[in-house]
């Protein structure tokens, strides 16, 4: 007599397999994607780092933000803060010519944002993003003669202001015992202690 069908077992025994294929492929696509957004993240900072020398040659200086950082002190790990929001938004609409995305520029484009890099939910007001959803990190004070810390106008470049993603690496602004720039992706040497 001829079989009809599976059994039971052989059913489960085939789900099992497939089960452990899925927890497999998911376990190694989060890693996987994390990285190829750090390097995304990475080419995006070098782009608006070229924009940025190019906005100096015709302005004379960079687009001051100073809304991250304290002078002297460390930034935020938290790119959920206002700070970064405004900083961000005063950098596309320094590199973008336009305040907002959906509008047409009004000034030099120095930086051609696509629509994954630009988050336009806060009212017509358009700031830069990381792969991550975040807003980008950046810090630069022009009204400063010698800058924090005596050296440069930036906290960790000497001639550049400083660009970073926090890679979606938070730590409380509190805790500066363990703060986690080594994790993020910036225009500084960031090397791990």
């Amino acid at each position: 007599m001829r079989r009809q069908g599976f059994t039971l077992i052989e059913l489960l025994t085939v789900m099992a397999i497939i089960a452990i294929l899925v927890g497999i492929t998911i376990g190694v696509a989060g890693p996987i994607q994390k990285n190829a957004a750090r390097k995304r993240a990475k080419v995006e900072i070098d782009a608006i780092e070229l924009a940025l020398e190019n906005f100096k040659i015709d302005n004379g200086d960079y687009p001051n933000a100073t809304q991250v950082g304290v002078p002297g002190s460390v930034y935020s790990g938290d790119p959920t803060g206002s700070g970064y929001t405004v900083a961000s938004q005063q950098l596309f609409a320094a590199l973008c010519g336009r305040s907002d995305y959906t509008l047409a520029p009004t000034t030099t484009v120095y930086f051609e944002a696509r629509q994954g890099q630009v988050d336009n939910s806060t009212g017509g007001v358009s700031a830069l993003v990381d792969p991550f959803g975040f807003p980008y990190g950046y810090f630069y004070d022009f009204s400063s003669s010698s800058g924090p810390g005596g050296q440069s106008k930036s906290l960790f470049n000497l001639v550049v202001p400083d660009i970073w993603s926090t890679a979606n690496e938070r730590d409380t602004p509190a805790d500066t015992s363990n703060f986690i720039y080594y994790r993020w992706v910036t225009n500084w040497d960031n090397s791990a202690p």
